[in-house]
């Protein structure tokens, strides 16, 4: 079907609803957002590991997870480590990653008036 030089804007519009009516296998949204929380805890983990002691991304998730209550592992980092996780770089990320998941939300209220 193709367009005519007198279709009005309505004609279009429905044209275009009819057409994105036939998509299928379109994950969108869900997609997008498994995504981002992948990126998020990807680089929580790359701002946790990354310094200048250099603390190895098995032993940052095992820090992070034992400080929370999980024993999945049995700790076998020495306590600096744990120091340098959890009260050196933890309070540096942090307001950084709330900060990142604040603004889609802050954005998306602003799109409720």
């Amino acid at each position: 079907m193709t367009a005519s030089v007198t279709d009005t804007g309505a004609e279009r519009a429905a044209r275009r609803r009819q057409q994105g009516d036939r998509r299928t296998g379109s994950a969108g949204p869900a997609v997008t957002l498994v995504v981002l929380a992948v990126l998020l805890v990807v680089s929580s983990m790359a701002g946790l590991a990354i310094g200048s002691g250099q603390v190895p991304p098995g032993q940052v998730w095992g820090i992070v997870t034992h400080a929370l209550g999980s024993n999945w592992a049995e700790p076998h980092w020495s306590g600096a480590r744990e120091t340098i996780v959890l009260d050196v770089r933890a309070p540096r990320v942090q307001p950084k990653q709330t900060a990142l998941c604040a603004t889609p939300h802050g954005h998306g209220a602003g799109r409720c008036r």
